[in-house]
């Protein structure tokens, strides 16, 4: 009787300790970026921004080239983003997170608490889009034109393989998560290409226009 007990405390212990283990392994292992937008919300944010789209006949050559594409307002370019900004919030938490669980420089950690608000809702539609494009993509709309879609709205001036160099592989960033260390790279690209709610709304028409 005396044994049953011991071994029965015994295999207690050595469960309690092996779940406060694994415990703190999940706490400590980073989890990745996922973006929680559906594809039905991105359609919506797309047929919003269709009713701002100058027709080509009208348009006219002016120094800020988004003028050429969309007739629309900070404020109103900022409505029409309001999902991808909502997502984006979630995704640098969820970016600050890893970055602290794997020891990111104090430089980097500021640098994403410090993303602008249009940065963060490009965030989320580069995110989003990569993600959805591994979940629908068919022989009619490959997975790999998604992608370069993507980084021709971005503005992304060398090869997609020469970009991701280092932070991902070209599967796994079309896969169910995506790394701090990409998504980092991704936020510092577009700051140099765009400015505003505006320039987010010229990026994601020109993704449109690329499909």
């Amino acid at each position: 009787m005396k044994k049953n007990i011991i071994a029965l405390s015994v295999c207690f212990c050595l469960s309690f300790f092996l779940t406060s283990c694994s415990s703190d392994f999940e706490q400590r292992a980073p989890h990745g970026l996922k973006s929680s937008l559906t594809i039905s919300e991105m359609e919506s944010v797309n047929e919003e921004l269709m009713k701002y789209v100058t027709p080509p006949s009208s348009r006219v050559i002016e120094k800020d080239f988004s003028s050429m594409k969309l007739n629309i307002t900070e404020a109103q370019a900022k409505d029409v983003c309001s999902p991808y900004l909502n997502d984006g919030k979630k995704l640098q938490s969820q970016m600050l997170r890893d970055m602290k669980i794997e020891g990111a420089s104090v430089e980097d950690i500021q640098y994403v608490k410090n993303l602008s608000e249009e940065q963060v809702a490009m965030l989320s539609f580069a995110i989003s889009n990569i993600q959805i494009s591994s979940q629908t993509s068919t022989r009619a709309v490959s997975r790999n034109h998604v992608l370069r879609c993507i980084w021709t709205a971005i503005g992304i001036p060398i090869s997609i393989d020469g970009y991701i160099a280092g932070t991902a592989s070209l599967a796994g960033i079309a896969g169910e998560m995506v790394s701090w260390k990409f998504a980092l790279k991704l936020c510092r690209t577009m700051a140099l290409r765009y400015v505003g709610f505006i320039g987010a709304a010229v990026c994601i028409y020109d993704f449109m226009d690329c499909m």
